[in-house]
């Protein structure tokens, strides 16, 4: 085997640059459940982080940044989980340096965001950019949600998407900015309002009832506030191309 295939070989496996960043090209945003009057809308172009925020990452936020250590976080940015899977303020196991970042409420997720210049996506922006919309991913994200126990792993050991994007599925959960817009209500099945609603409900409304995964992730994001912590919710940000992190 010569150099140059043995090079090639090392740089198919090498693993991906931690903070790298995909190109999401215009596009248009068609939402599966409507308000009334609401229609597609433009998302892009922007830059998307290719994988969702490490513990590593955060490590180097936290360092710069030690108001928002778990000793020092104040009550009212993130709850009682806030970083408990770390051994301490500045302490993470180092087999889990590139597992993705959890146990991070929406208020610091948008600090270590605003820190690199950048910002949490929009739901909009969030969806186009995870092609989550495309039926062939549908199976693979359903039997993910089917495993709410599943096992963290490195970012970046999947394939990357069309927009050269990873882990937007099948990995964890992650937080957008405007994450409690979409309230998801349910069908008429029952005869009170109660017996109506059950998760992802809505879909029953939308265009394509048979996208149930994609209400199931907007079911998740209105119930939660924005202090709120979980062991499989983590974020990723993105910038937009003239550089404004809004």
């Amino acid at each position: 085997m010569n150099v140059a295939v043995i090079l090639s070989l090392l740089l198919a496996f090498s693993p991906i640059t931690f903070g790298a960043e995909a190109q999401l090209p215009e596009s248009i945003y068609s939402p599966q459940f409507r308000d009334p009057g609401e229609v597609d809308s433009s998302v892009g172009p922007l830059m998307i982080d290719k994988t969702p925020v490490t513990n590593q990452e955060f490590l180097a936020f936290i360092k710069a940044s030690p108001e928002y250590s778990r000793s020092k976080i104040a009550p009212l940015f993130a709850d009682s989980g806030y970083l408990t899977h770390w051994a301490g303020d500045t302490k993470f196991s180092k087999s889990e340096s590139h597992f993705p970042v959890t146990h991070v409420s929406w208020f610091v997720a948008r600090k270590f965001c605003a820190a690199q210049g950048k910002r949490l996506p929009t739901i909009a922006e969030w969806e186009v950019a995870s092609d989550a919309q495309n039926p062939a991913s549908d199976a693979k994200i359903l039997a993910w949600y089917s495993k709410p126990n599943a096992r963290l792993r490195n970012v970046g050991a999947r394939p990357a998407n069309k927009f050269g994007v990873m882990d937007m599925h099948g990995l964890v959960w992650e937080w957008v900015d405007n994450f409690s817009e979409s309230i998801m209500s349910g069908d008429s099945r029952g005869g009170s309002s109660t017996e109506s609603l059950y998760c992802a409900g809505a879909a029953l409304k939308a265009k394509d009832p048979k996208l149930y995964a994609t209400f199931m992730r907007f079911a998740f994001r209105s119930s939660l506030t924005a202090k709120y912590t979980s062991a499989n919710l983590g974020f990723r940000c993105v910038r937009d191309m003239n550089g404004d992190s809004k």
